[in-house]
């Protein structure tokens, strides 16, 4: 079964976003504190971390957590080739304008993103609840945020998705609509 000529579009700029967000931060967070007014910034990409590490390493420091170490994360290694492999997939798919294989792609990759937020929040669990009750203020266990605002002592707390987590979003779409159109619009006639 084909896909009709505007689900292989859809599924190619699916895969071109799907590519496009490994050169973009996946997730950030923006840290608000009296000792950095300014605020610091830390971006989460597919394959490294980014923004005021060194400074966030010390605010963990006297708030007991631990330090954020990209060697700790097999994550920074796996999810870019998986990024990779579901780009060049898509691409494939538009190519081939075969209506199973872009469901095959739209499940998977449906199932991928589930299973990375679900590794993220688990993620953040561990990582805020195992707290250094030595450090000089160290906070309550606590599920650190995912997205939205918190409040920790002084410290304000800004999390969400980046542009890299919206493009791949958009893939997602992209590609339901161009499944669903596939099955109402007949593909062309060669």
């Amino acid at each position: 079964m084909k896909c009709n000529n505007l689900c292989k579009i859809l599924f190619g700029i699916a895969g071109i976003l799907v590519l496009s967000s490994l050169l973009f931060p996946l997730w950030s967070y923006f840290i608000v504190l009296p000792l950095y007014p300014e605020g610091l910034n830390f971006h989460i990409y597919a394959n490294k971390f980014g923004g005021n590490i060194n400074s966030i390493n010390t605010l963990n420091h006297y708030t007991g957590l631990a330090p954020i170490d990209p060697k700790l994360f097999p994550e920074l290694k796996i999810i870019p080739v998986i990024l990779m492999i579901f780009g060049l997939f898509a691409i494939i798919v538009a190519v081939l304008g075969n209506r199973i294989l872009a469901l095959a792609w739209f499940v998977l990759f449906a199932l991928f993103g589930v299973i990375t937020l679900i590794d993220f929040y688990l993620w953040l669990y561990r990582y805020g609840h195992n707290v250094d009750p030595k450090a000089p203020l160290a906070i309550e266990p606590q599920t650190l945020p995912m997205i939205g605002i918190n409040r920790i002592l002084t410290i304000t707390i800004y999390a969400y998705p980046n542009v890299g987590a919206l493009l791949l979003l958009l893939a997602a779409l992209l590609s339901f609509v161009g499944i669903v159109l596939s099955f109402r619009i007949k593909p062309a006639k060669a």
